[in-house]
């Protein structure tokens, strides 16, 4: 159940936080061992959301950041919260299609963090 809610930012981890807190409330007897299951829980958030994630992914998929703004505007005022959620996912589906194909490469090279140049530039 994590690991998918972890898909889901913040909401995904607030709803194991809680799930975990109601069974461990429920399991033990005393509200100390209770709440350490919970705190557990938001200590491997922190760390898996905050560093190991932003170092593995970082520095595969690098993005342009005015892409990524101009995204979570559209699909925000698109879709709202839902898509504010999905904006920048959707960003790197475009932008690993568009690096995939020869024609779409120069929209996939408008995406990346750094600009890669062509042999003919």
């Amino acid at each position: 159940m994590a690991a998918l809610l972890n898909f889901l930012p913040y909401v995904g981890a607030l709803i194991t936080i809680l799930v975990v807190a109601v069974i461990s409330i429920v399991t033990f007897d005393s509200l100390s061992y209770a709440l350490m299951a919970p705190a557990f829980v938001i200590l491997c958030n922190i760390i898996e959301s905050q560093i190991v994630t932003p170092l593995v992914v970082g520095r595969r998929l690098e993005l342009n950041a005015v892409a990524i703004l101009i995204a979570v505007a559209f699909w925000s005022w698109l879709w709202g919260f839902v898509g504010a959620l999905i904006a920048v996912p959707l960003l790197v589906v475009i932008k690993v299609f568009c690096d995939h194909f020869e024609g779409l490469q120069q929209i996939g090279n408008f995406l990346s963090a750094q600009q890669v140049l062509n042999q003919d530039d």
